[in-house]
C-alpha cells in the first residue's frame, strides 16, 4: 500500500488554489513592481524545499512547511491582487487555503 506524502499533498493544494485565482502576467508585474514580495516569494520556495527533502527530521514538521506554505501562498495572492488593481482585470481572489492531510 502506498503512503501519499503530506507535504506533496499540501503543496499540489496550494498550487491548485493558487492556478484557479492566477491572472497571467500577474508575477511578472510583481517580480518587477513589487521585488520584495517576490524576493520573499522566492526565498520561502527555497526553504519549503529544504523542509520537504528532509521531511521531518532535524526538527522541522508539518506544521512548520505548512506556515511557510500558506505565507507563500498569501504573497503570491497579495501580487495577483495586486496586479488586478491595475484595472485590466475583473477576476475575484480568494483569500482562503485548505491545506489539512
Amino acid at each position: 500500500m502506498k503512503h501519499e506524502d503530506p507535504f506533496a499533498s499540501m503543496f499540489e493544494k496550494a498550487i491548485m488554489a493558487i492556478n484557479s485565482r492566477y491572472i497571467p502576467g500577474s508575477l511578472e508585474y510583481g517580480r518587477r513592481a513589487f521585488p520584495s514580495i517576490y524576493g520573499e516569494i522566492e526565498w520561502l520556495e527555497k526553504h519549503l524545499n529544504k523542509i520537504w527533502m528532509r521531511g521531518s527530521e532535524n526538527g522541522h514538521s508539518l506544521r512548520d512547511f505548512r506556515n511557510i506554505l500558506r505565507r507563500w501562498y498569501q504573497l503570491h495572492l497579495t501580487l495577483i491582487e495586486k496586479y488586478k488593481k491595475q484595472g485590466k482585470h475583473s477576476r475575484e481572489v480568494g483569500t482562503e487555503l485548505d491545506i489539512t492531510v
